[in-house]
């Protein structure tokens, strides 16, 4: 897979579970459902199976996906990040995400997040 093709792959990703993450919300506001309700419960599996296929596709680790969806809110929280020891860096676009994760390592270091 090329780097755009893998830059592709995750723009795609985040898009989804943007749309996702809104629609629980929405779903939830609408019905009283609880995050916690098999339903729920349900969709969020089924994102974290895509979440690490993604990581699987791109070659990152699933936390790195993970963090930036669970704890950084798609970016709205700007993620702060380092590979190897790196200095720390703002990471508040899917791009900027993409570039840590590809162009400052192969994405399975350990970073710091």
């Amino acid at each position: 897979m090329t780097r755009d093709e893998k830059l592709q792959t995750l723009r795609d990703w985040h898009e989804r579970m943007k749309a996702c993450d809104a629609a629980l919300d929405e779903f939830s506001e609408l019905t009283g459902a609880d995050p916690e309700s098999r339903l729920m419960l349900s969709v969020q599996h089924v994102m974290i199976i895509a979440t690490n296929h993604t990581a699987r596709l791109i070659g990152c680790s699933p936390t790195w996906l993970e963090d930036w969806w669970s704890e950084d809110e798609f970016g709205a929280r700007p993620m702060r990040a380092s590979v190897n020891g790196g200095p720390l860096q703002d990471i508040s676009t899917i791009e900027q995400l993409a570039a840590l994760i590809f162009d400052e390592g192969d994405g399975t270091e350990e970073a710091t997040l």
